[in-house]
């Protein structure tokens, strides 16, 4: 009997134990990214927009390993390609992490265009940029595009700061500004834009 209640003790123990270094392995974020955004603003509205992923160390070395097949510490145009094969197979069948909403409604995540992929040795880190086409109208009334990234599964941390969002505005129709603000657990970039007065 006594046996029995040692190996029922040991069996919670060691259920509790492996729970927690699940817990562990799967309740954090195992790549981090900081990322930046550039709204354009053209006659109309919002363009579209710029982003910027610069990625944490670790996962830089998967990447220099990966592709990085020369060794050269650089990307060419054909690692560079291979680097967005992947990117695209990783992350658009999830929207590439992005939410768009277009006054509080969620709106279609288009394809990036423009990618391109580089090592940013003084720094050892990757970085990857790519432009979000979105031709959105704001002639009409005001709009408000929120921006952001973010993994609810929490394998990927996503974090942008104020010095990291800015916005370009060639129109003389649309007035428009980006901040930051709290959306759930994250910032998000949000662009407003209104017709000019």
């Amino acid at each position: 009997m006594e046996t029995n209640r040692n190996f029922s003790s040991k069996l919670i123990k060691a259920l509790f134990l492996l729970y927690c270094a699940v817990h562990i392995c799967f309740g954090h974020a195992h790549v981090f990214i900081d990322y930046k955004v550039h709204a354009c603003i053209t006659e109309n509205g919002l363009e579209g927009v710029y982003v910027n992923w610069t990625f944490d160390r670790m996962y830089t070395q998967f990447i220099k390993k990966e592709f990085d097949k020369n060794k050269d510490n650089k990307l060419s145009k054909e690692e560079q390609a291979a680097v967005f094969k992947k990117f695209n197979k990783d992350y658009g069948k999830i929207d590439y992490f992005a939410v768009i909403k277009v006054n509080g409604k969620n709106y279609s995540v288009p394809k990036p265009k423009n990618f391109s992929a580089r090592l940013v040795n003084d720094k050892g880190v990757v970085a990857y940029t790519f432009y979000l086409p979105l031709k959105l109208d704001a002639t009409k009334k005001e709009t408000d595009v929120q921006v952001y990234f973010f993994d609810p599964v929490i394998y990927v941390a996503f974090t942008v700061m104020a010095k990291d969002v800015s916005i370009q505005n060639k129109s003389k129709a649309v007035e428009a500004t980006i901040s930051l603000k709290k959306v759930k657990y994250t910032n998000c970039p949000t662009i407003s834009m209104k017709v000019r007065s």
